[in-house]
């Protein structure tokens, strides 16, 4: 028969091995369609070079363990939607197909594995190509005009990267136990790259998790950080008040300390939500009142600051105490961009 350019199948089998699928352009595989075998789909991702557009979804378990295949390259590649896809599955084939003209991803993951970690390390090691491609951070892609927003709700993370002000957008959506494990492996990842374009993160709402939050893998990327009220801010405060270098002394013996030596150094826009329900209201205050005086005020012979947010939010329940007028008026003071907004 004549060479299929559009294949959409659910819930049926089909033989790859036919020819006619060699000039797809559009291929869609829902449930028992999509290859129990990830080496039957390279193979026919691998002789379908033509391939625009690739769907998977509603595939939960497989038969056999699955891992990486041989790297298969999909140059005209421009629109991948995986959905619902057991993530062992799709975790291999994102590591074994590189593409390196996509721009539209969206990726849905909502399953839970207990393998997770697995796939994750093997998603998000450092220097993987084939995930660099699908974020836009391939070599040839201008990562300058990128903008990553990376947002956290309980235990959701969703990745958005954006080309333009009004580009399109390629859309990531993982479910995890422990999300702050992936979070921290997806900042490895970006500090990976010599020129990290911006990253924007959230973390929304509230994540039971055992595992602290770590800035330091995102100190050389993040411009724009906010935290939810859910979250423990005490331990990202105090790492915004350190230094990435150990600062030298000079001369004069006054520290030498550049403003790009401190933790976040690009961070321009920051909001801290005080836990609603916080037993101990005063010691955020103090939290916040060591960081912003050991970051932005300036003292004879002390190290140069970190540059001065464009803008800094603190969100908190007013108390009406004299400390607590106490910390906004010197926190104003220090940071004139301060706002408080108080419930």
């Amino acid at each position: 028969g004549a060479p299929l350019k559009d294949l959409v199948l659910r819930d049926i089998s089909l033989n790859f091995d036919s020819p006619r699928l060699a000039g797809l352009v559009t291929l869609s595989l829902y449930q028992a369609a999509v290859p129990t075998s990830l080496n039957i789909l390279l193979q026919v991702l691998s002789a379908a070079q033509r391939l625009e557009q690739l769907t998977l979804g509603d595939k939960m378990r497989v038969g056999e363990p699955i891992v990486p295949g041989p790297q298969v390259t999909l140059g005209h590649l421009k629109i991948l939607n995986i959905r619902k896809i057991t993530d062992n599955y799709y975790a291999a084939l994102l590591s074994s197909i590189y593409a390196p003209v996509c721009s539209s991803v969206d990726i849905d993951d909502p399953w839970r594995s207990t393998d997770v970690d697995t796939q994750d390390l093997l998603l998000w090691q450092p220097g993987n190509a084939q995930m660099a491609a699908l974020l836009g951070l391939n070599q040839q892609s201008d990562i300058r005009t990128l903008k990553i927003y990376i947002a956290l709700n309980y235990d959701t993370i969703r990745i958005r990267v954006r080309e333009q002000e009004h580009g399109s957008a390629r859309v990531f959506s993982f479910r995890r136990r422990r999300p702050l494990r992936m979070l921290k492996l997806l900042g490895q990842f970006f500090a990976d790259f010599p020129f990290c374009p911006p990253i924007h993160l959230t973390i929304e709402a509230s994540v039971y998790d055992h595992d602290p939050f770590d800035l330091t893998p995102w100190s050389a990327c993040l411009v724009s950080l906010d935290l939810s009220h859910q979250t423990g801010n005490l331990r990202p405060m105090e790492q915004l008040a350190e230094y990435t270098v150990a600062p030298n002394a000079n001369e004069t013996g006054a520290s030498a300390a550049r403003a790009e030596d401190w933790m976040c150094p690009n961070l321009r826009y920051i909001t801290l939500r005080v836990p609603k329900a916080e037993s101990q209201p005063d010691l955020y205050g103090a939290a916040l009142l060591s960081l912003v005086r050991r970051r932005w005020l300036r003292m004879d012979g002390g190290p140069t600051p970190a540059i001065q947010p464009d803008e800094f939010v603190i969100i908190g329940t007013h108390s009406g105490t004299k400390t607590q007028q106490d910390v906004e008026t010197e926190v104003k003071r220090v940071v004139p961009s301060a706002v408080f907004r108080w419930r």
